[in-house]
């Protein structure tokens, strides 16, 4: 069910980010793209927009 699904991946995020080793963190200066409400190609073309910048 879909419940258990965000709570097993809730609970995975968590202990990655905060593991002794190797925490998983974004960088100072990345970007998160949440594509919630986001389509495919809009989530690309933010992609490639961010990209062309640097």
């Amino acid at each position: 069910n879909i419940d258990v699904l965000l709570q097993d991946l809730r609970d995975r995020d968590a202990r990655d980010a905060n593991r002794s080793q190797s925490p998983l963190k974004a960088v100072e200066g990345a970007h998160h793209l949440d594509t919630t409400s986001m389509t495919i190609e809009e989530a690309v073309n933010q992609v490639l927009k961010w990209h062309q910048a640097h």
